[in-house]
């Protein structure tokens, strides 16, 4: 799930904004969290760095969304901010404030559809998530939530303390991406998160959330030297 936040002034311009990013989450099946502010003032004092996007009107009363910006940047380095404005005169300005994306009012769907699909993956890289499935809908699991992952006929199942998600993607093409976050076979069908290991036999892994994980005794040799140079760095 991503958070978004919308800071705009026209509630008609909002409305239309919320139901195109709907429609974005429903085919990309994506889930979004989207709140709505009339005014700068009332989203500055939200906790404004737990959104993922924030979507800012430009002209505004008060405070514009140019100084909501500056006010963001000064604690939300990384934050994603798209502009949503009628004058491309201010893009200078805006890119004084890192501005990920200029949107043209009136809005049109395919230019948002390419600015989210982008910033979703650099969203994903930044803040090393991965995407899977759940209940039919794609969210982003962060990485070092993850337990372990075990192949389940066709698919793969991502675990995580909270839930279970799936992945169409065979388990070594998880284990290419996943490796450098210290994760390892300890069978063909499983890769855990060492992070998690609380005790390794012959047989099996015992994670510290309670569960256990088969090892072979192919892999027994290479799981339990990769732990011991996982321990020893902490």
């Amino acid at each position: 799930m991503y958070k978004i936040a919308i800071c705009e002034d026209s509630r008609i311009q909002a409305v239309e904004l919320i139901d195109s990013l709907k429609a974005y989450g429903s085919e990309c099946r994506i889930k979004f969290e989207i709140d709505y502010f009339e005014c700068g003032e009332d989203f500055l004092e939200k906790d404004y760095f737990e959104y993922d996007v924030i979507f800012l009107d430009v002209e505004m009363p008060r405070i514009n969304g140019i100084e909501v910006a500056k006010e963001i940047r000064k604690t939300c380095p990384k934050s994603k901010i798209i502009f949503v404005t009628a004058y491309e005169h201010y893009w200078p300005e805006g890119y004084k404030v890192m501005a990920s994306r200029f949107l043209i009012k009136p809005l049109k769907q395919d230019e948002l559809t390419e600015a989210l699909t982008s910033l979703i993956e650099e969203l994903n890289t930044a803040k090393k998530y991965i995407s899977a499935r759940s209940e039919r809908a794609l969210e982003k699991v962060l990485i070092e939530d993850i337990t372990y992952l075990e192949i389940s006929g066709r698919k793969v199942l991502i675990h995580t303390p909270e839930a279970i998600y799936t992945s169409s993607y065979n388990l070594n093409s998880w284990y290419h991406r996943l490796a450098i976050h210290h994760f390892e076979y300890t069978h063909s069908s499983y890769l855990v998160n060492l992070k998690y290991v609380k005790l390794v036999a012959r047989d099996k892994v015992t994670l510290t959330t309670g569960e256990e994980v088969y090892m072979s005794l192919r892999k027994y040799k290479g799981f339990k030297t990769s732990f011991v140079r996982y321990i020893s760095q902490l």
